[in-house]
């Protein structure tokens, strides 16, 4: 039996490397797609402590000022 992985964006079930799919860790195009889109409109966030994903809502996000020498990392 091969060992899968479940697909982030839909959890179907994903054949681990060294399967030809060019959307791994995803199992098709469209869900790395969809992946890809929560990123750019800030869905997902990375906590600067832990540095793990966080998923937010965008409608409730906050605007946060940053003061001119803020370092961004």
């Amino acid at each position: 039996m091969k060992a899968t992985i479940a697909c982030p964006t839909c959890g179907a079930a994903v054949a681990a490397p060294p399967v030809d799919n060019p959307a791994f860790p995803f199992c098709q195009q469209r869900c790395k797609l969809i992946d890809l889109g929560r990123w750019v409109e800030g869905a997902y966030v990375l906590d600067p402590e832990s540095g793990r994903i966080e998923i937010i809502d965008p409608e409730l996000a906050e605007e946060v000022e940053l003061p001119p020498d803020a370092e961004l990392h």
